[in-house]
């Protein structure tokens, strides 16, 4: 009896260290191996003895895992994201492709990037891209795919400066800035109030770029002109996005404008 019952303890040691060599289905299944090739040819990588990967890319190229498994795509239905390690804040903006589709961006400063594989056919994946908006050396400590479902995550889909005067000015994000926005999400527009004239109020308006109808998220905060008003020294609006809004934002954009106030950042805040 005792003998059988060491064999058994045995044997039950030897498929957990099996499954973890081949890293099992659960949160934080090591991908960085898969990251062996670049889209453009005046890119290069150097792999660390930790596996790490030093990535010196081109605007715009890509750090490139090629996903066909025995020439199948692989499944990854039992996941809800890929996370992205770096070692230090990255300096550059980042973008990360999967199959066709632009899956998730992020502007300089993060020190990692969560990437959602909602919306995708995770069983027939193909191909993941980490570009960069600039030519730099990227510092990445792992890539991993996560059971977890997505922390709340800001987006910075626009920045700069917009200064709006008496509706003179307005600002387009892009289309493709949405390319993972969904029902719920909401929108964070940042601004300043101009102070520099005698006015008692300010306003904003949003539409879908290029036409003049208004998101629908905030339609309890519009009035007749579909402005809303905003507080003396207020510094964010945001919005929830309704399904309608979402499917729209990805064809058209957003534009947004202004009574004397100062744009300087829009972000999507995902959950």
């Amino acid at each position: 009896m005792e003998m059988k019952m060491k064999k058994t303890n045995l044997l039950a040691v030897l498929a957990a260290l099996f499954l973890a060599a081949c890293g099992g289905s659960g949160s934080g299944d090591d991908i960085t191996k898969r990251f062996n090739q670049t889209w453009n040819v005046n890119e290069d990588i150097v792999r660390g003895s930790d596996g790490s990967i030093t990535y010196y890319s081109i605007a715009w190229g890509g750090l490139v895992a090629s996903l066909r498994d025995s020439e199948k795509p692989v499944d990854w239905s039992g996941y809800e994201q890929i996370v992205f390690e770096f070692s230090g804040s990255v300096e550059v903006g980042l973008q990360v492709i999967i199959n066709d589709k632009i899956m998730a961006n992020a502007s300089p400063g993060v020190t990692e990037l969560h990437c959602s594989l909602q919306g995708l056919n995770k069983a027939a994946l193909e191909v993941v891209a980490l570009q960069t908006s600039q030519p730099t050396e990227l510092h990445i400590k792992r890539i991993y795919l996560s059971t977890e479902p997505m922390p709340s995550n800001t987006l910075s889909i626009w920045d700069g400066e917009c200064i709006s005067g008496n509706w003179v000015n307005g600002l387009n994000v892009p289309a493709d800035r949405f390319a993972t926005v969904e029902e719920g999400d909401q929108l964070e527009i940042v601004y300043t109030t101009d102070n520099t004239t005698d006015l008692e109020y300010w306003q904003m308006k949003a539409i879908y770029s290029g036409v003049n109808e208004l998101l629908e998220g905030n339609a309890d905060d519009q009035n007749e002109w579909g402005c809303v008003t905003l507080e003396k020294n207020s510094t964010s609006y945001t919005i929830t996005l309704t399904a309608n809004d979402a499917a729209r934002l990805k064809e058209t954009g957003l534009f947004v404008n202004g009574y004397y106030l100062v744009v300087t950042q829009v972000n999507l805040l995902q959950s």
